[in-house]
């Protein structure tokens, strides 16, 4: 099974990686926009990983979800990581995160629709139900987003929904 991860170099992407290469035999396409570089280096420096790059089991390549032609050719399933993050800059500057949440998942899902991709993993985020007290949300409870991050990753969500309903794409959010 070809694997394509995006988000490839954050934190909880690189380790997603780490670990399917060490309890799969599944090949990784790993997509990073490489805004951590940090985590991108630890996961590069993974001796693991290296060896698994020079065996052909993963193929890493640096891009934008704004230009995914392709990306999805040859692969059986995505999981969507890539996504901007933090609240207080998505007030400062709401831009980027429409971009990346919005108008990125919308590419991404065009691109898994093009090339018949069998299931496509979208990772959200709490965020999208509100602030909540104590407890926790269950996953049926309404949307209701208190900034633009969490409206962007909600938008991102409807869009996977909306493509499982309107042309069939397997979508686990």
């Amino acid at each position: 099974m070809k694997i394509l991860v995006t988000g490839s170099s954050g934190f909880i992407g690189s380790a997603f990686i780490r670990r399917t290469l060490e309890t799969t035999d599944h090949s990784i396409r790993a997509f990073t926009h490489h805004t951590s570089e940090k985590n991108l280096l630890r996961l590069t420096l993974d001796n693991n990983f290296q060896t698994e790059r020079k065996q052909g089991r993963v193929e890493l390549i640096y891009g934008d979800l704004s230009d995914t032609l392709g990306l999805c050719e040859g692969v059986d399933t995505v999981v969507h990581f890539a996504a901007r993050t933090h609240v207080d800059q998505s007030i400062l500057d709401p831009e980027p995160f429409l971009q990346s949440n919005v108008i990125g998942t919308f590419n991404l899902l065009e691109d898994v629709r093009r090339y018949g991709v069998k299931k496509f993993i979208q990772v959200s985020t709490d965020e999208v139900y509100g602030s909540i007290l104590e407890g926790a949300y269950q996953e049926d409870a309404p949307l209701n987003p208190t900034n633009i991050y969490s409206a962007s990753k909600a938008a991102g969500d409807a869009l996977a929904i909306s493509y499982a309903h309107t042309y069939g794409l397997n979508t686990v959010i």
